[in-house]
């Protein structure tokens, strides 16, 4: 079993940040912007100031 650290956390959501960050960059005019940027904003707030401790994920391989 490999366990992620909260480093291994942290680079995964801030990819899903990242990601969301662009796309109301890269469609500037679009009705939803705000709201897209807003829902980021809360869930980067959401995550760093609660989830984050309780948060993890891990991976098991079984080998026959």
């Amino acid at each position: 079993m490999v366990l992620a650290s909260h480093d291994d956390w942290d680079c995964y959501a801030a990819s899903q940040w990242l990601t969301v960050a662009n796309w109301p960059a890269e469609h500037p005019g679009d009705p939803d912007a705000a709201a897209i940027r807003k829902a980021r904003d809360l869930s980067r707030r959401d995550y760093l100031a609660a989830e984050r401790r309780f948060l993890g994920w891990g991976v098991s391989v079984l080998r026959l």
